[in-house]
């Protein structure tokens, strides 16, 4: 009896220290469509002296994209359409997306790539046009990238 009590208690406990603890700021489904519509919270990747950086991927009806924030002080810093973002894995691989209108669309491939192996350094692209363009590259530690797999997993 006691080990039937222990298996359950192990599994139980496997089970929620395993599972996925998604959470959503949109997590529906198309109307129209029938297709998902899930957008994550935006999850702090990085702090520094004065800087913080959050990410947030989203799946709006098959179509990825992730939102990136770099926070200076008290406000997100300035971009504009074309600016780029790296994501560079600890596999020694790096994926560049470009800024759309609104934010950094992303196939599900590149997604697929950044599930193998977690994000070691972002490096970002900020400033009001492409002649006064600024680049900042912030380091990502093991937690945060293992986060940031937890995030995509979410979406996928």
């Amino acid at each position: 009896m006691k080990s039937v009590a222990t298996f359950i208690l192990i599994l139980l406990l496997s089970t929620i220290t395993y599972s996925q603890k998604c959470k959503y700021e949109t997590n529906d489904i198309d109307i129209e469509t029938k297709l998902p519509i899930k957008v994550t919270k935006m999850l702090k990747v990085y702090t520094t002296f004065n800087t913080v950086g959050q990410i947030s991927i989203s799946n709006i009806n098959n179509d990825y994209a992730i939102d990136f924030c770099h926070i200076v002080f008290a406000g997100c810093v300035t971009t504009y359409e074309g600016c780029e973002i790296t994501f560079l894995l600890e596999n020694g691989a790096s994926i560049t997306l470009k800024k759309g209108k609104i934010n950094y669309g992303i196939q599900e491939k590149d997604l697929h790539e950044m599930l193998k192996a977690k994000v070691k350094k972002i490096r970002y692209q900020y400033g009001d046009n492409p002649t006064n363009s600024k680049f900042t590259e912030n380091e990502i530690n093991s937690k945060k990238g293992a986060n940031i797999i937890e995030l995509i997993k979410c979406v996928l």
